[in-house]
């Protein structure tokens, strides 16, 4: 329907604020079936909101009014605004001289006319006098101007007087004639303007509009879209894209020509353009629904990357990338790749789907399956069935309360947690009984051995007693033991996550992943996600969250409204496009099982977490070494390399935490090994296979790459040596990289751990780490602040005056050392027998002891200190992987490996060479000759680059995670987060992702996804070929 054919009187026009899309910035739409209004030049030009409430009659508007106002000259500003740009600049040199020439004799002619200026009227502007060069999307005329009889006869006298008719609908402004366009002055700020009298057509019809609230979330936004479409189709029309480029800017002014020619002022509808910023409106209008293509036509393509000819390896067969040695294949694509990856625009899948029964409030809705993730003690499809988990094994008459279990309970058991409390009946119901605390505990046989605890005999008589004589517990009032009015059972402690305090009389925050990432409530492990949001850390929105609270890693979002059609039934899922770097990771949000349940049901609060809260609900980071599986699951769902796209995705991520499985095995009945002849080992291998099966069932994605892009993580002392066969072709993340070629058997000495017994049925005959295809990943290490403000990484080699150093237990043949002769494969043995500078228990040094060797057992007082002070450290093997390697490095000494055939981390991509020494076992007599061998420069070498690259053995990105959550929660800074935020160099999770890309691109079985059409931001030749 054409303008002029619209019936005006009978429409029916509401106008809605599209409020929701404040970051999409949605069009608005005019109604025209409001009044005109008058639009002045000296108001809109004149009057800025930096003088909307100055009414002074001294103030002369210096905005051209007639053709030689345009010719005279003004004054030149240093400050220039972005739009201010004009013809004059853009032209030649020669063509610029020449206008300031003509400029010149223009002022000669113009001084001749004395000027009317007061003193007093330009003090009253100076500040301002150019305000029209205002941004006029920017800058509106003040409402409560009015122009007086006589203002309004000298602007009718200086345009000409409209005709009746013209006054009737709104009309672009007079300085939008041809007049004005062959007069001299700046097309672009033309073009500019024209934009903003869209602007002020816009806001006229907001007056006669009125806005209707609808439901929130991304639902309730089509909603609103929907009507507005509806609304469009019956009586509207819009400027659908709107797009100025410096290529357009003639053609533009042709246009505007002709608007001025024949006064075209009817525009029914127009989008808002509140969104654009002064740098948008120099150099391009761009609407929400269109998409942003930069001008490649003109730009030559770049010339072919000779990447071994502008990146040549050093001495050591290294090429440096970001300050680590890589090997020189893998260096040198990362210089010339990596480090130029654009962004490729993905489209993101928001999931819409619901649940049976909305999961009965027992659990969280994965709104991409439909299915519930219950909590602990729940299950079934709508999470509607109560699962009964005990506390204890079936009794027998020798055993009353069942054979022992950590779980084991005298009193009252949670049966949706397998957890034992005080109970009803007693003055603190919710006060844990963990293990010994309800049993008997006898004296010691002899002095200095421990207590036994009989699990067979309750000790109710003291933990439920009121007498303040006797050791309590559940009865105990905190205020009065504190001051040691009563006695308490010293065996009875707060364990349980969530409660602080010697009585566990202060509840606080329990540990979840990502501390549910601000959009839900952390029972006990187990995130329970708002409305709208889902996931292990409810950090993935579904169509009924709010866009403005999506995370980062989905921000800026180009959302996709679904049509009309789409609208009538049930939202199941939504496309927004986003930009986003390669590799792209994306994660399974499996059941619970395999993570959130292991966190909600722990017996132990410092189990497999990197960080638990005090009293005052402030980070305390734990020695957990596993705690580095944690905080890589919390990197890796914060991601801005993270995907909801599995089709778009390079890597997928399956979340399965083996450090909870192997803690809490036999934790209780439900976790029991019974099946598993006692062997944690066996155990871990079925869960990982019950997480193959599952996404096996449920996702497509395993069969594209018969599993080979999936990442699996395996953190306990022997890493992915117990991984089932069925996904031995994927990525293994371990801490242990055994590459089975001279310890080609279970190496742990404790014999729960041990996969030799594991049938090959189950796990197959592979090895336990593949360095072609698998990494080894830094250990976790405590946030030390002390040692980060003393920076002992960066002591020079004059300050450390010990040649070699190692402090760790080493074996039966000290005191309080491990029994077993397979500890360590026996390498600490060897090592100390040569170089122990502690007694054993024969009272023997060892052989070739030296003054500035030091290798003891005894526990170290200053042991950060001590690795600081010496040039070399050693790193040997303990039950499996041990965390030597990162405390050389994070100390700045130079690591010793001594383990034949395992891998330390990043040994397969980083350039050993250049930071560290590899010794084989057998030469260990001969260590101190080959350490004292290195020269000056060797050692200054090595050295220097252990100080370069030691915050890659860092999570700091996963520390810094934690800062910002307690930053929002108490607006304060820890000591710790504020050390960590100096670090500038990549750190452990970094290297992990460009580790992948450069993988991405060189796999060789990647070259059977070259059908794979994909915008991978990186030049042709660092894409992998096809032979």
């Amino acid at each position: 329907m054409e303008p002029e054919n619209i019936d005006w009187s009978n429409i029916e026009s509401v106008f809605e604020e599209d409020s929701a899309y404040e970051n999409i910035n949605a069009p608005k739409w005019v109604d025209l079936s409001a009044p005109p209004e008058p639009v002045d030049d000296d108001i809109w030009f004149c009057k800025t909101r930096a003088f909307q409430f100055l009414n002074d009659p001294l103030f002369d508007c210096k905005h051209p009014k007639i053709f030689e106002d345009f010719l005279k000259p003004t004054r030149n500003f240093k400050v220039k605004f972005l739009r201010s740009r004009t013809i004059s600049e853009i032209l030649p040199f020669r063509e610029r001289r020449n206008m300031k020439q003509k400029e010149k004799e223009i002022n000669v002619s113009s001084a001749e006319t004395p000027s009317m200026e007061t003193k007093a009227t330009k003090s009253s502007y100076k500040s301002n006098e150019d305000d029209e060069n205002l941004n006029p999307n920017l800058t509106t005329p003040p409402l409560n101007y009015k122009e007086n009889k006589e203002e309004k006869k000298q602007r009718e006298d200086s345009h000409g007087n409209p005709s009746q008719q013209e006054r009737k609908l709104p009309g672009l402004k007079s300085t939008f004639s041809a007049r004005n366009l062959v007069a001299g002055r700046e097309v672009l700020s033309q073009i500019t303007e024209f934009c903003a009298e869209l602007k002020k057509l816009a806001r006229n019809g907001l007056k006669k509009g009125s806005s209707e609230k609808v439901s929130g979330g991304v639902l309730g936004e089509m909603k609103k879209e929907k009507r507005l479409r509806v609304q469009r189709r019956r009586v509207m029309f819009s400027i659908q894209k709107l797009k100025c480029s410096w290529s357009l800017v003639a053609a533009v002014a042709s246009i505007l020509a002709l608007v001025s020619v024949v006064h075209l002022f009817l525009f029914p509808l127009v989008p808002s353009l509140d969104y654009l910023s002064a740098r948008q409106v120099q150099n391009s209008c761009v609407p929400v629904n269109g998409s942003f293509q930069g001008e490649t036509s003109r730009v030559s393509a770049p010339p072919p990357i000779d990447l071994e000819r502008e990146f040549p390896a050093d001495l050591h067969n290294a090429v440096v990338y970001r300050n680590a040695p890589w090997k020189a294949d893998i260096g040198r694509w990362l210089s010339g790749c990596d480090a130029i990856t654009k962004e490729a625009k993905i489209v993101e899948m928001i999931g819409g789907k619901n649940c049976k029964n909305d999961c009965s409030g027992q659990g969280v809705c994965n709104r991409e399956l439909g299915q519930c993730r219950c909590f602990h003690g729940f299950s079934g499809e709508g999470c509607s069935e109560r699962l009964q988990l005990d506390c204890n094994y079936p009794k027998t008459p020798e055993q009353p309360y069942g054979r022992w279990v950590v779980s084991i309970c005298p009193t009252y058991c949670d049966t949706t947690r397998a957890m034992c409390f005080c109970g009803e009946g007693t003055k603190y119901p919710n006060r844990p009984v963990a293990e010994a605390c309800g049993f008997q505990v006898n004296l010691p046989s002899e002095p200095g051995a421990p207590k036994l605890t009989d699990w067979t005999k309750a000790d109710l008589d003291n933990i439920y007693t009121t007498n303040v004589s006797k050791p309590g517990w559940c009865n105990v009032d905190p205020k009065e033991a504190y001051k040691t009015n009563v006695l308490f059972k010293e065996e009875c402690d707060c364990k349980y996550d969530g409660l602080w305090g010697r009585f566990c009389e202060v509840p606080v925050l329990c540990t979840c992943v990502n501390q549910c990432s601000g959009h839900g409530h952390c029972r006990g492990g187990f995130c329970q996600c708002d409305n709208g949001w889902y996931g292990t850390d409810c950090s993935i929105p579904s169509v009924t969250s709010s866009v403005r609270e999506w995370p980062q890693w989905l921000l800026p979002a180009q959302i996709d409204i679904p049509s009309s059609a789409n609208l009538t039934r049930n939202l199941v899922n939504l496309n927004a496009t986003v930009k986003k770097k390669r590799p792209l990771i994306y994660v399974y949000d499996l059941p619970p099982e395999f993570n959130s349940l292991l966190l909600e049901g722990r017996h132990f609060k410092l189990e497999c977490v990197n960080r638990i809260y005090d009293g005052h609900n402030a980070t305390i980071w734990t020695e957990e070494l596993y705690g580095a599986q944690m905080a890589f699951y919390e990197n890796i769902l914060a991601s801005p390399h993270r995907t909801l796209n599995g089709e778009e995705a390079d890597y997928f991520f399956v979340p399965v935490l083996d450090s909870c499985i192997i803690t809490r095995a036999d934790d209780a009945p439900h976790l029991g090994m019974q099946q598993h002849r006692g062997l944690r080992s066996s155990l871990t291998l079925e869960f990982y296979k019950k997480a193959y099966d599952h996404i096996v069932e449920h996702y497509p994605y395993w069969n594209h790459s018969s599993g080979r892009d999936h990442i699996w993580f395996f953190s306990w002392d022997e890493g992915a040596c117990y991984a089932p066969k069925e996904i031995w072709s994927s990525m293994m993340l371990v801490h242990w990289g055994n590459t089975n070629s001279k310890h080609n058997h279970s190496t742990t000495a404790y014999w729960a751990d041990n996969w030799d017994k594991i049938s090959s049925s189950r796990r197959g005959n592979h090895t336990c780490f593949d360095p072609e295809k698998d990494l080894v990943l830094p250990a976790w290490k405590r946030p030390d602040v002390t040692a980060l403000k003393s920076e002992l990484w960066a002591n020079p080699h004059e300050k450390r005056k010990t040649l070699f150093f190692f402090n760790g237990n080493l074996g039966p043949a000290y005191a309080n050392g491990r029994p077993e002769d397979t500890y360590s494969m026996g390498i600490r043995q060897k090592l100390a027998e040569e170089f122990g500078s502690s007694p054993n228990k024969e009272g023997k040094l060892g052989r070739q002891h030296a003054e500035d060797v030091i290798v003891t057992p005894l526990r170290s007082d200053n042991y950060h200190g001590d690795l600081a002070t010496s040039v070399f450290c050693g790193v040997l093997p303990g039950d499996g992987w041990s965390g030597r390697m990162e405390d050389s490095v994070l100390q700045g000494c130079i690591p010793v490996v001594i383990q034949d055939g395992i891998f330390l981390p990043y040994e397969n991509v980083f350039n050993y060479e250049s930071f560290a020494v590899r010794i084989r076992e057998d030469e260990i007599p001969n260590l101190m000759n080959i350490l004292r061998g290195f020269n000056e420069t060797e050692i200054q070498f090595k050295l220097a680059n252990v100080q370069k690259i030691w915050q890659r053995f860092l999570y700091r990105d996963s520390i810094l995670l934690e800062a910002e959550r307690q930053k929002a929660a108490t607006r304060h800074v820890d000591d710790w987060a504020v050390e960590f935020l100096k670090l500038r160099e990549d750190d452990a999770f970094t290297t992990f992702v460009q580790i992948l890309h450069y993988k991405l691109h060189n796999d060789p079985w990647r070259r059977q996804l070259l059908h794979l059409k994909k915008d991978f931001g990186v030049p042709q030749e660092c894409l992998i070929k096809a032979n």
